[in-house]
Order: C-alpha cells, then sequence, then structure tokens
C-alpha cells in the first residue's frame, strides 16, 4: 500500500514536471530561444541592405525553398534575391516584395513580401513540441489521479465487503 502511495505521488509529480517542461519550451520559443541565426541575419538584410542578397547566404536555400520561384524562372541560374521597396520620403521601408535575379538581370515577380520573410524567419516547430509536451504531461496526471481514485474505490469496497 505504501508503494502504491509513494508510486503516485512521484507519477504525479513527474506527469507535473513534463508539464513545466513544456510551457518552459513554449515561453522559449516566444522568446526566440529556438529562431534560426541565419534566417534572422537575412531578414536582417533584407530590411537593412539597398542592395541584392546573394544567394551565398546560409539563409538562402531555405527561403528559395520557401518562397520558390515562380513558373518558367529558371532556379538554377538565379545569382541575387532583390527587393523592391516602398518607402516614405526620408527614406523608412513602408512596405517590399523580394524578387528573384538571374544572371541575365531579369528580375522575377514578386515572391514574398516583407511581412513574409518576418513570418518565415521567426517560425519554428518548437510550438507543437511545446504543446504536446504540455499535453503528454497533463494526461499522465490524469490518468495517474483516475487510476488512484478506482483503486481507492476498489480498496473501500473490498474492506466494506469483508465487515
Amino acid at each position: 500500500m505504501k508503494y502504491m502511495i509513494s508510486l503516485h505521488k512521484s507519477l504525479r509529480i513527474t506527469g507535473w514536471f513534463i508539464t513545466l517542461f513544456g510551457i518552459i519550451i513554449g515561453l522559449g520559443n516566444l522568446l526566440g530561444w529556438f529562431q534560426s541565426k541565419s534566417r534572422k541575419d537575412f531578414y536582417q538584410l533584407v530590411m537593412k541592405t539597398g542592395s541584392g542578397i546573394p544567394i551565398t547566404h546560409p539563409a538562402a536555400q531555405e527561403f528559395i525553398k520557401r518562397f520558390p520561384p515562380p513558373a518558367g524562372f529558371n532556379k538554377l541560374k538565379i545569382t541575387h534575391i532583390t527587393k523592391l521597396v516602398l518607402a516614405t520620403e526620408s527614406g523608412f521601408p513602408i512596405s517590399g516584395t523580394l524578387q528573384y535575379m538571374n544572371e541575365r538581370g531579369e528580375r522575377s515577380s514578386d515572391v514574398a513580401t516583407f511581412e513574409d520573410v518576418r513570418v518565415w524567419t521567426e517560425g519554428t516547430n518548437v510550438g507543437w513540441i511545446a504543446w504536446i509536451t504540455i499535453v503528454c504531461g497533463w494526461i499522465l496526471v490524469i490518468l495517474i489521479d483516475v487510476y488512484a481514485w478506482r483503486f481507492k474505490k476498489m480498496l473501500n469496497h473490498t474492506s466494506n465487503s469483508k465487515l
């Protein structure tokens, strides 16, 4: 009996720690702990550079996979990612789009906006991992409590029937 009570407490505490771990992972995701450094650097280049972004940038290949070139534009010949910026008179960027440039100097049609790139930069799969970890912790706590409740009910029923 003491073993069952000890097991119940330790499994319940384990479930709460799993839940807490999931919450910490989710918080870390919101605070940007798991964001790709090369994607952040790529976004900074998009926002700050006056020229094109070279295709040799570490995040450029990821960008091409996420935002493929339009049909008819040969992606093997891409040399730069260029931008078209809508800015205020003082030069503050309001909006912008990105295009690809091939080796002949031709630009593709727009493939992404600055907002699309920002969302892509901040995106991770860790949010789902945090959510699944929290749910698993809660399920463990609930299952342990239901099992303990049924075990107590069975013990009470057994002790009452012996009298």
